[in-house]
């Protein structure tokens, strides 16, 4: 994928992942709900999942939460049209992570969007884990006696670290799995750490950017500054993880390609007495040996 098509890719992504956040938001905290029964714990997931959001679209938590505490599937009719909208944006981005490796799509839209509703599925288990990570990271940093001109510090590891372990295995099983042909685990490991990082310091950076001042989108944009203010922050995961994407995919191809043609170059390894690398170019068969072993 070119450079100019992926980012207009990015913006056709952020149309689709605002329509589709809220379904998710409905559909994840529904689950979990439905998984647990103690109306403590129930908070907590919802905690975690508008905690993922940066600080201060204030006006987009208090809507998360509105339609949250709000939320009723009343019906398996309902409960299909809101994970026909939560997959679209889930569907849209899978395609554009197939085609940056395949160069045309490999897998059928039922198939993206079945593998979305299986992500949603397990993001409900990934706020389980990051609940968890937490509170044990939480445990163990009261354990010793901090200087409190550390403890800030320390917040921000014990909640950002857990946050960083599961979108690097989110990201990975993408780079990894989602691709027709399956990258190599290096790579794909690579690519997910790599574009978690950036995820997470566009987080922190974004966050700093609309509580400084430098942006007031409600000047700009009145009523609807909040959501212009998530769409941005939308576009640039989008741009970050199609990033990744492609990186990856140039790690996969740099790791299968064969080594080209260098004149002596078998000599000098049998010598060395390492295996010959593979030949890419047909018209330059190996030399024969030279040295005797």
């Amino acid at each position: 994928m070119i450079r100019n098509e992926l980012f207009l890719r990015s913006a056709a992504l952020t149309y689709y992942a605002i329509f589709s956040i809220f379904p998710i938001t409905i559909l994840i905290s529904t689950i979990a709900g439905w998984i647990l029964q103690d109306p403590i714990k129930q908070q907590a997931i919802v905690d975690a999942l508008i905690g993922l959001m940066p600080q201060g679209t204030d006006l987009i938590i208090d809507l998360l939460q509105n339609v949250i505490s709000t939320r009723a599937i009343t019906s398996i009719i309902a409960l299909l049209t809101l994970l026909w909208s939560a997959t679209s944006f889930l569907r849209g981005l899978l395609s554009a992570i197939d085609l940056i490796h395949s160069r045309e799509y490999t897998h059928s839209t039922f198939v993206m969007r079945g593998v979305g509703v299986l992500i949603i599925f397990l993001a409900v288990l990934a706020l389980f884990a990051l609940l968890f990570l937490t509170s044990v990271a939480t445990q163990i940093a009261q354990a010793f006696s901090i200087p409190p001109q550390w403890r800030s510090a320390l917040s921000i590891l014990t909640s950002g670290l857990p946050i960083f372990l599961i979108a690097s295995c989110a990201f990975f099983l993408m780079m990894r799995y989602i691709p027709g042909q399956r990258t190599p685990p290096r790579a794909a490991l690579i690519s997910a750490i790599l574009t978690a990082l950036a995820w997470m310091l566009l987080g922190y950076a974004f966050s700093w950017y609309l509580q400084s001042g430098l942006a007031d989108f409600n000047v700009i944009y009145g009523s609807i500054g909040a959501v212009m203010a998530l769409m941005l922050y939308l576009y640039l995961s989008n741009v970050i993880i199609l990033f990744g994407a492609q990186l990856n995919a140039s790690l996969a191809d740099f790791e299968t390609r064969a080594t080209p043609y260098i004149p002596g170059l078998d000599d000098a390894l049998r010598l060395l007495r390492l295996p010959l690398p593979e030949t890419n170019d047909e018209e330059h068969p190996p030399n024969k040996p030279t040295i005797a072993p």
